[in-house]
């Protein structure tokens, strides 16, 4: 009997696999598998992350605009409130007025006298705390009642020097103005409007006239002495006789105008008016002792004379110092536009 070799014949087992069924598999196998929802899981996140930053961009863009719109809201409740407060104040202003006027008989009141106090304090302080448009209205008032002007040789009951008339109407296009002799000394009336205005005697001493227009006003004898005119348009204005002794247009004046001025007669003296318009400006007999015209444009002004005593006449365009001598009144000491000294 033939013995059979042991392990000839035995049968083969089939390989256990793992129980995931992945065992055998190399490295780019396991790669290849993973790569694929890994790159799907990173574009979800990058999308959901893009989502909420674009949601997050739509809610801030809300929040602002609701904020916007509240500070807007906000805003036009406090200026609606604040002209309910000035109209409050004018009325009031008005409504006082009126009884001093007709229950006290204001106008009569001795001067210095309490009454007359009482009416120029109230006066001042709301002046101080209404816009332009409500001055102009206040100002209207005082005209047509005649309390700011002088009777008799007596000062006006209201006395406005010192008064804020910020940005005042007093010219066209409004049909009133400031009346004669009206105190306005220490005014503030930048950017008012005064063209055509009739001031004509009008105290405006150290008066703030910046950026005011005053073309085609009327302000012969007013006092302008240390006011400030930078930027002041007085275009077609008659000065004749006024006083603007060391009043300020500026370190350069440049946007003074003053071409086609009336100034005959006027008191100019130590004024700055470096680089100013005075083209076409009547200067006739005008005081500009010791006035700083250097770059001025004299260009067809009438100095015929003209006292230009120790006046600073460097520079200037549209005249020749021949033409000066032969105009002007005394140049003792003044600047010539060549730079010499006259003599």
């Amino acid at each position: 009997m033939e013995r059979k070799k042991p392990g000839r014949n035995r049968s083969r087992e089939p390989k256990q696999k793992s129980r995931w069924g992945f065992r055998g598999m190399t490295v780019r196998a396991w790669l290849e598998l993973l790569i694929v929802p890994l790159a799907l899981a990173l574009i979800g996140f990058w999308f959901t992350a893009q989502q909420d930053e674009r949601q997050q961009h739509i809610e801030d863009q809300r929040a602002q605009q609701a904020k916007k719109f509240e500070n807007q809201r906000a805003q036009a409740e406090r200026e609606l409130e604040e002209q309910r407060t000035q109209n409050a104040a004018l009325q009031a202003y008005l409504d006082q007025m009126t009884s001093l006027l007709l229950e006290r008989n204001l106008r009569e009141a001795e001067e210095e006298s309490e009454l007359r106090m009482l009416a120029r304090a109230r006066t001042l302080t709301v002046l101080g705390a209404i816009d332009a448009g409500r001055k102009t209205a206040l100002m209207r008032f005082l005209v047509e009642t005649e309390l700011v002007k002088r009777v008799e040789g007596r000062d006006p009951v209201i006395e406005l020097d010192g008064a804020d008339l910020y940005g005042v109407k007093l010219g066209d296009p409004s049909p009133y103005v400031v009346d004669v002799k009206a105190d306005l000394s220490g005014a503030d009336l930048g950017l008012a409007d005064l063209r055509n205005a009739y001031l004509v005697g009008v105290n405006l001493a150290d008066a703030n006239l910046r950026g005011a227009n005053l073309s085609d006003a009327d302000l012969r004898s007013a006092s302008l002495s240390d006011a400030d005119l930078r930027e002041v348009n007085l275009r077609g204005a008659n000065l004749s006789g006024a006083n603007l002794s060391r009043a300020n247009l500026g370190p350069t004046g440049a946007n003074a105008i003053l071409a086609d001025a009336n100034l005959e007669g006027a008191n100019l003296s130590d004024a700055d008016l470096e680089g100013a318009d005075l083209s076409d400006a009547r200067l006739r007999g005008a005081d500009l002792s010791g006035a700083n015209l250097s770059w001025a444009n004299l260009s067809r002004a009438d100095l015929e004379g003209a006292f230009l005593n120790e006046t600073d006449l460097s520079n200037v365009e549209g005249t020749t110092k021949e033409q000066l001598e032969q105009q002007a009144g005394s140049l003792e000491g003044a600047t010539m536009p060549d730079g010499s000294k006259h003599p």
